[in-house]
């Protein structure tokens, strides 16, 4: 009975966004903003800081795993830029699949160096071949790898994704891959670009299990590429936005469904150009290229690829003629 079951407390990260202890998800297309955001979110951390709305900490380490941005060249630059404490934050020194083995190596260090936060950009780059990212089963159980990590060590743990194709009814569901992405998530936020004419994203706080806070507009500041520069981040203000009426009039940036079509055409050929691979991992490769399942599907149709079963696991294959 509930009566024996002990009350606990939350302990806030980021008062209402990002709780301790807990799994979030950030979601946006790539380039307006998102591994900007997680290095400013970083930068606090480890200088000490105030969040917006939130309360004085002490300077604590962080992890920002990237996958896709240059460490030295990029990555350290952003962080500079918004003033961290470079002996603060941790990257991985090369990219690795989050296996079960490698799930226990991180949950070593996390517990070793106690990050307040870990950031993995993007969740993609780590799911293992045999993870069908649009299968919510095998998204939970991937997914729970981390939500265990987070809960033991009392550390917030943050996973990168992007954005699908097409319109959907809610925000939430805009990210590629399974809905169990979100469903597992205590915290999920959508980042877009500004349409105000001034340079700089919102952060949309999309579902939660607490408290739903409010829309959060940043800028970016000048930046020379050519040296080297990265654009320093900082809060704007707090706005009330509709997240759903926000996103419901942002055009795609691809073309009518043909044109999504054959670009599913043309990664389909190429993945498969020098032999069979197992379904699920050509599932996953397409969901992390944004390709969706139906567009896939279709393709995978008229190019009358071939189901092959081996060893008891479905592989795909192009026809021989």
């Amino acid at each position: 009975p509930f009566s024996e079951v002990p009350d606990e407390e939350l302990e806030w990260l980021w008062y209402p966004y990002i709780c301790l202890g807990t799994l979030g998800l950030l979601d946006g297309d790539p380039g307006d903003g998102k591994s900007q955001f997680a290095s400013w979110l970083a930068a606090q951390i480890s200088r000490g800081f105030t969040l917006p709305n939130g309360e004085k900490r002490e300077p604590a380490n962080c992890f920002l795993f990237n996958f896709e941005d240059l460490p030295g060249a990029v990555i350290k630059q952003r962080l500079k830029a918004n003033g961290a404490n470079l002996k603060r934050v941790f990257i991985q020194t090369r990219t690795f699949k989050l296996t079960p083995e490698m799930a226990d190596w991180l949950d070593g260090e996390i517990g070793k160096h106690k990050p307040l936060l870990a950031i993995l950009d993007p969740i993609q780059a780590f799911i293992t071949g045999d993870v069908d990212a649009s299968n919510n089963v095998d998204v939970r159980e991937f997914m729970e790898r981390l939500k265990d990590i987070a809960e033991r060590h009392g550390c917030a743990i943050m996973v990168v994704r992007h954005f699908g194709k097409g319109p959907h009814d809610k925000a939430m569901k805009k990210g590629i891959g399974a809905t169990d992405f979100v469903g597992i998530s205590r915290n999920q936020f959508g980042l877009a670009r500004r349409k105000d004419d001034v340079r700089g994203f919102i952060v949309f706080h999309m579902k939660t299990n607490f408290e739903r806070g409010d829309a959060m507009l940043f800028t970016m500041g000048d930046a020379d590429g050519r040296k080297g520069e990265q654009p320093k981040i900082d809060f704007d203000r707090f706005e009330k936005i509709d997240v759903d009426v926000f996103f419901a009039g942002a055009p795609t940036t691809r073309g009518p469904a043909q044109d999504e079509r054959e670009v599913a055409k043309e990664f389909l050929l190429k993945t498969l150009a020098d032999g069979l691979k197992p379904t699920k991992a050509v599932k996953s490769q397409a969901e992390a290229r944004a390709i969706n399942a139906t567009t896939l599907n279709r393709a995978r149709e008229e190019l009358r690829i071939k189901h092959v079963k081996v060893d008891g696991i479905f592989h795909w294959q192009l026809p021989s003629e």
